[in-house]
């Protein structure tokens, strides 16, 4: 899949959930995810417990505002490796603000 990411970055969906909380590195992860959230400024419960588990996991994570401008994301996509979306953002633009 060719993502902004660049080549093989992987770009995790509202059901991708189920991947990532059952596909845990076996030697730990690196890199950094871009994880799309509610509001960046205040985890939910949810979503902080995510950020943990992907953190325990060795992995980087930056969450990102669903509301965020497209130049945010534009930049936070050239520093990160893969992006989640988190299941509690139900709806934005990700067509066009996050094309796979």
């Amino acid at each position: 899949m060719n993502t902004p990411f660049g080549k093989g970055a992987t770009v995790l969906g509202l059901a991708g959930w189920l991947s990532l909380g059952w596909a845990a590195p076996a030697q730990g992860g690196t890199g950094t995810i871009l994880f799309v959230v509610v509001n960046s400024a205040t985890l939910t419960t949810q979503e902080t417990a995510k950020k943990t588990l992907m953190t325990g996991w060795g992995y980087t994570v930056t969450p990102i505002s669903a509301s965020a401008s497209q130049a945010t994301f534009d930049s936070g996509v050239l520093t990160s490796s893969m992006a989640y979306i988190g299941s509690e953002v139900t709806s934005w633009p990700l067509k066009t603000t996050l094309p796979a």
